[in-house]
């Protein structure tokens, strides 16, 4: 989703500030994404975890006590990021979604780099 917003505002996705750029990776993304993941991707799985949307089966152990998400387990947690990402919010006057959000990020990024002056703002979803 971000690599689509970065791309539509006509940067390369691979290349990124934050992020170390690796082949396949989408570097500027996971940049993008990153003032995001707090709002978006921890507070939708914490939220799949409190609900009881996972089952023990979506993990698996690991050697030292790590613990990683299965096969099924990664289409549990990345449907509850869909459903995260159209979730609406007030962002002071404006009524949006967190999908919008990032991709007017990304906007105001590229808009930035091209005009010398790169500032970027994170929504606080309010009310």
């Amino acid at each position: 989703m971000a690599a689509g917003a970065a791309s539509g505002a006509g940067l390369d996705p691979a290349v990124g500030m934050y992020h170390a750029e690796r082949p396949g990776r989408p570097a500027l993304a996971l940049d993008i994404v990153e003032p995001f993941r707090v709002g978006v991707v921890d507070a939708a799985v914490l939220a799949g975890l409190n609900e009881g949307r996972f089952a023990a089966d979506d993990f698996a152990m690991e050697g030292e006590g790590g613990v990683r998400l299965t096969d099924q387990g990664r289409r549990r947690a990345l449907g509850l990021l869909e459903q995260r990402l159209s979730t609406r919010f007030r962002d002071g006057e404006t009524e949006t979604s967190w999908r919008d959000a990032i991709t007017r990020s990304a906007a105001r990024l590229a808009s930035g780099l091209r005009g010398g002056r790169a500032r970027l703002a994170v929504p606080l979803p309010t009310g």
